[in-house]
């Protein structure tokens, strides 16, 4: 089975959030990163990242899935980590000032990180796109960041190709960076990836081209629902969505507030 194939078949997983409004999940989680950004103490950058740990412990995500979507992001953290510590040691000659810096900065990243996976892993990508054009953000993003990720997953299943067939090929892979046939090898591979990319992009064109493709993404439209037919059942269901919307809006901007003012307060003292 393709990667696109398994990627659509875990939209129906169901998760704690997943039934949530997918605009109250991108305000809520957009707020929280905002207030995040802001702390520059370690006692919130670490209250703040147990907070997000624990909702996404009740989500139900995998640790496997969240640690191969978290070691995506961990290198760019360590080093950017890394390189404020030694700016901050060779400006200030501050070892203990340095590590806290550093350790706040990779504290925030790392909250940020963790609550957008959590939106992701729990909404569907249409979904977030239907918020996302729901919020005012312009159509034209929003297409790019539709196809982005739509054929991001077609790219690395071509990939995964080319690799069966440099395997099929006897091709051994080099065990350092100083092997030039095969960093030579892989040079040639990514560029011929470039090239499929966008070739692949052509035809993908002309194909939505000919099916009456005019620029705008078809939408499913919204059912307006009045409250004369709806059954008791869909009335409670109802009542229960928005209770669960309440609360996870609620938690996430409260725990922003309370965030920023702590800093606020420990900054004027």
């Amino acid at each position: 089975m393709s990667k696109v194939k398994k990627i659509m078949e875990q939209v129906n997983k169901s998760y704690a959030f997943s039934k949530l409004d997918p605009c109250v999940k991108i305000i809520s989680v957009c707020v929280f990163c905002f207030s995040v950004s802001y702390l520059k103490y370690v006692f919130l950058a670490f209250l703040a990242i147990l907070f997000v740990s624990l909702f996404v412990i009740i989500s139900g995500i995998s640790i496997k899935k969240l640690s191969r979507n978290y070691a995506i992001a961990s290198l760019f953290i360590f080093f950017a980590s890394v390189s404020i510590f030694v700016s901050y040691l060779y400006s200030t000659n501050n070892l203990l000032n340095a590590l806290s810096v550093a350790f706040v900065l990779f504290l925030r990243a790392s909250t940020c990180v963790l609550a957008i996976i959590l939106l992701m892993e729990t909404t569907p990508e249409d979904k977030i796109m239907k918020g996302l054009r729901r919020l005012g953000l312009p159509d034209l993003i929003v297409k790019m960041l539709f196809f982005t990720s739509r054929y991001i997953h077609v790219l690395s299943e071509e990939k995964e190709r080319m690799m069966v067939a440099r395997r099929a090929r006897l091709y051994s892979e080099g065990r350092s960076f100083r092997d030039k046939v095969a960093m030579n090898t892989i040079s040639s591979t990514a560029g011929m990836l470039l090239v499929k990319a966008y070739k692949r992009g052509e035809r993908i064109y002309d194909a939505m081209v000919a099916r009456g493709y005019d620029g705008n993404i078809p939408n499913i439209p919204n059912i307006n629902v009045s409250s004369k037919n709806l059954s008791k059942e869909n009335r409670r269901e109802n009542r229960k969505n928005l209770v669960f919307n309440s609360a996870f809006a609620f938690s996430f901007i409260f725990i922003s507030v309370i965030l920023v003012c702590m800093q606020y307060l420990r900054y004027v003292n």
